[in-house]
């Protein structure tokens, strides 16, 4: 018997003590993380300088882009949205549990954006990008999101719900219990992925930003 405890997050709301809280209930074996290598390297002190260099000097201007609607917000709600990954670090040191980030690498992401956006959708993106327009999208984030931008709703949702909703699943190969730790938004997709690779006698709990918040 297997245990998946599937968890989303929002970057913007500070839910560390509820997330730790889950994490040493659950005593998983592995924790999973939305986030790619390097991320995860950044975010607990791992990468180098030359590293860090290197791979920020080669990201596509279309991430660049992006990003001015993640410094809007994490300015507005003054939450790091990175807090997730240092409170599974210190979950993880304290209970002797692997972590595995489970995130599609940004850079291949954002370079495929680059080259498959059409430039309508571009310019689209960037005045959304200065007016904020971002604050539609906590509600109405599939069908919004999907309409204005179909490549990032492509890439940065869709395409990275299989792949994570994949590498949860091959986690849960080589581990009985494992949390899964997610940005909200991919929660529906990545659920619905791993419920058609579970047995009968596997259990999947999901504990949406919703339920996180009153635990």
């Amino acid at each position: 018997m297997k245990k998946i405890v599937l968890v989303g997050i929002k970057h913007t709301e500070m839910l560390a003590d509820q997330l730790r809280r889950v994490i040493h209930t659950e005593k998983p074996k592995a924790i999973c993380l939305e986030a790619d290598n390097f991320t995860y390297r950044l975010a607990t002190g791992k990468a180098g300088k030359e590293e860090i260099e290197r791979y920020f000097s080669n990201l596509p201007k279309i991430y660049k882009i992006v990003s001015l609607f993640k410094i809007k917000a994490q300015k507005k709600s003054k939450v790091d949205r990175d807090w997730h990954i240092r409170v599974v670090k210190e979950a993880s040191d304290k209970l002797s549990l692997d972590v595995i980030p489970i995130d599609m690498d940004q850079l291949a992401i954002y370079q495929k954006i680059e080259d498959e956006m059409k430039f309508a959708e571009k310019l689209r993106l960037f005045f959304d990008a200065v007016i904020n327009r971002s604050r539609k999208w906590g509600t109405e984030l599939r069908e919004e999101f999907s309409k204005r931008y179909p490549t990032l709703k492509r890439y940065l949702i869709d395409e990275r719900d299989i792949f994570m909703a994949n590498r949860i699943i091959d986690v849960m190969r080589r581990y009985d219990k494992v949390v899964a730790v997610v940005g909200n938004a991919h929660i529906e997709g990545i659920e619905r992925r791993i419920k058609a690779n579970l047995t009968e006698k596997d259990i999947l709990v999901v504990i949406d930003v919703n339920s996180l918040r009153s635990r």
